[in-house]
């Protein structure tokens, strides 16, 4: 997938309709599915920023659908209008330079208070520094009695406002200073609990356990494997073979015997295929066993990284040390197994030591409750000493308080006034602002959109009407091949014309150039063959455009249930090493599915001059 350096990173899709919670988008990104799949729904969560992560900073998101139709194709009378032209751009002209006029008006009396509130906010602020001075001197002496509450450091302007807050208190000094030390004089800190083992008999359980018990043995029934199974010799033989057949030039090296001339033959038939699964099964288990024995004895081992001071371990470690010694050796009982698997074993159980180690583990996880409780008490202390600390301060301080307040609040009876002001002034100047920038980008050059249009159905070789500008020089008519004007548009052409629009808003770009996001959604609806085209070759225009020229958008998405047009546009950006996100909704059950979808093989070819 492409990297989007302007545009949507991320799009979050409702559960109720997705089974896919996050959508990654492309540059390009070719949607298809059927009416009711979802796309209407995919569409309306991009006009919603809090379910978007952008890639970079914000961008504008222009979208083509039922909405963008209705609100650039009006009528006139019995009079097809155009887009925005109509009677009301006269109006909305003048109410722009009305609220133009408004916002200088707000700016000049802005400028005029200005100095008033510096000169408040001046002399509030010399008055709260002086009181933080006095709050300094009056309370050093008393600050140093107890460090651990007041820290040397402390910020005296902080101080000051908190003092000004806090109900005074009197309070017997000693009494302070004795309710001080039993909250400050230790240094305490939570630990966490040791965690216990969830499934003490979970190893005495592990499967093929049983293998450990029978001895393992060839399955063949010649005389020859029966009588070494007898013995129980299989595997002492095996060796002895493995180690001296090349040297023994067909002499027992045992016995010096002359061997059978079959001899390889039957030794070989005595190892057949259960014999060797049964030795992988006992390798098997010994994975198996040696995983679980970790699982179980690692996080033991790492309870003893946080422990609590001045407590006994040394039980604990013991047990630990003790249940690594019977993993050591149940492993080494699997591996003398492994060596002669004719020989049975059994393994010591763990489950009983197990529980003496939970039994162990609860005990301690006592003790460091009862700590954390102490602390948890001992904070409490420490909050409430401050709190009683902070209250005789503010006891001896209170002329000084009530003084500054009493100064305080005729100047922050003005400032607020003034604030009020100023306020309402930089309110009013903000929504000023922004129904002017908001009239501003709904106005455009008409004649530049309606040129565009034009050009593009003659390019087209469309037939079907025109754009003339009216005698009012505000509206333009829709006039038929005939030269007639038309009474009426049909739906198919409302959205035809209003897709020729959108395409031109894009291709225009944005003034400021902020990066902008293309959201297309059925353009192909109602349109017939020949506009359907149209508007499927200027799409397939578009696409390897976006992202790389100023002239498009950063990024499309195209929303469709025409399975042919969206093949054919995936065909096209295929064709053109566009890098694309194509995919299908498909309803079931369970919420609607996105799904990668494969390109078809025809395409809808592009014209040249278009």
């Amino acid at each position: 997938m492409t990297h989007i350096p302007e545009g949507i990173a991320e799009i979050t899709l409702p559960q109720t309709v997705f089974q896919t919670g996050i959508y990654t988008p492309a540059a390009v990104n070719l949607i298809c599915g059927k009416n009711g799949t979802g796309k209407s729904t995919f569409a309306e969560q991009l006009r919603h920023p809090e379910h978007l992560r952008f890639a970079a900073a914000r961008c504008e998101i222009l979208h083509f659908d039922r909405r963008f139709i209705r609100n650039n194709i009006r009528q006139y009378a019995n009079m097809p209008g155009v887009l925005i032209i109509s009677r009301k751009s006269a109006e909305l002209l003048a109410l722009h330079e009305q609220i133009a006029e408004k916002r200088r008006q707000a700016e000049r009396l802005l400028r005029a208070q200005a100095p008033e509130r510096e000169k408040l906010r001046a002399e509030s602020e010399a008055q709260r520094q002086r009181f933080a001075e006095s709050c300094r001197r009056r309370t050093q002496r008393i600050r140093a009695q107890f460090p651990a509450a007041m820290q040397p450091d402390q910020d005296m302007q902080r101080l000051a406002d908190t003092l000004l807050f806090t109900m005074p208190r009197y309070c017997d000094i000693s009494e302070l200073r004795a309710r001080y030390r039993r909250a400050f004089e230790t240094e305490t800190q939570k630990y966490p609990e040791f965690r216990c083992i969830e499934q003490p008999h979970l190893l005495d359980h592990i499967e093929g356990a049983e293998l450990l018990s029978e001895p393992v043995l060839s399955s063949r029934d010649s005389a020859f494997a029966q009588f070494m199974n007898r013995l129980h010799a299989a595997e002492w033989v095996q060796q002895g073979h493995a180690h001296f057949s090349q040297q023994a030039e067909g002499i027992c090296p045992y016995c010096q015997q002359k061997l059978p001339a079959d001899f390889d033959a039957k030794l070989r038939a005595c190892f057949d295929d259960v014999y060797q699964q049964s030795l992988r099964s006992l390798e098997q288990f010994r994975e198996r066993y040696r995983q679980a024995a970790n699982e179980l004895y690692l996080p033991l081992q790492e309870n003893l990284k946080t422990r609590l001071p001045d407590y006994d371990y040394s039980r604990y470690s013991d047990m630990l040390r003790y249940l690594r010694q019977i993993i050591s050796a149940n492993l080494e009982r699997i591996g003398r197994k492994l060596e002669n698997p004719s020989e049975t074993i059994r393994l010591e159980p763990v489950t009983q030591h197990n529980d003496s180690i939970n039994r162990e583990i609860i005990r301690i996880n006592k003790a460091i409750r009862q700590n954390n409780e102490i602390i948890t008490e001992s904070r409490r202390l420490r909050r409430e000493s401050t709190a009683e600390i902070l209250a005789y301060l503010a006891y001896q301080l209170r002329d000084e308080s009530a003084a500054y307040q009493s100064a305080k609040a005729g100047l922050a009876l003005r400032l607020e006034i003034l604030d009020e002001q100023c306020a309402a002034l930089q309110a009013e100047q903000n929504a000023l602002t922004e129904q002017l920038r908001q009239m501003t980008a709904q106005e455009s050059d008409p004649d530049s959109a309606v040129r565009t249009i034009n050009k593009l159905l003659s390019a087209a070789g469309y037939a079907g009407f025109r754009l003339v500008r009216s005698s009012d020089r505000l509206t333009y008519t829709v006039t038929r091949e005939n030269g007639q004007t038309a009474g009426a548009l049909s739906e198919g052409e409302q959205r035809f014309l209003a897709f020729l629009y959108f395409y031109h808003l894009l291709l225009a770009g944005a003034a400021d150039g902020t990066p902008r996001v293309a959201v297309i959604d059925d353009p192909f609806t109602a349109l017939d063959r020949d506009a359907a085209g149209i508007v499927c070759r200027l799409l397939q225009k578009l696409l390897p455009q976006c992202g790389k020229t100023p002239s498009a958008p950063a990024q499309v998405f195209v929303l469709t249930c025409q399975e042919q047009y969206y093949r054919a546009m995936v065909h096209s950006a295929q064709k053109m090493d566009v890098q694309a996100e194509c995919c299908i909704f498909r309803k079931t059950p369970d919420g609607t599915l996105i799904e990668p979808a494969q390109p078809a093989e025809k395409d809808v070819s592009l014209r040249d001059d278009l």
